[in-house]
């Protein structure tokens, strides 16, 4: 008697649609995340390069105002300046 029972599996159309959002639904969300992720990437490259070069023409600004600054010996002596004076004179 057991025998002759069948189990058939009938889908129906909007059991197939909730099937369906729902394997899509994990496709979906990597796809927004991997899309985030380049995001993410390209602005973290371009504000690594920013900081880089601010961080140079800082660098490149600190050498040129010690270089005006001693050459301008009428000027007052800057913190630095009048801190080498004194580990200097010891």
């Amino acid at each position: 008697m057991l025998a002759d029972l069948k189990r058939v599996h009938v889908l129906e159309d909007d059991d197939a649609d909730n099937y369906k959002r729902k394997v899509y639904a994990g496709f979906t969300l990597g796809f927004a995340l991997i899309i985030a992720g380049i995001i993410l990437c390209v602005l973290c490259t371009l504000l690594g390069i920013i900081s880089c070069i601010m961080a140079k023409n800082k660098k490149s600004g600190a050498k040129n105002a010690d270089s005006q600054s001693k050459a301008g010996k009428d000027s007052p002596p800057t913190f630095r300046e009048s801190e080498s004076i004194g580990v200097e004179s010891l």
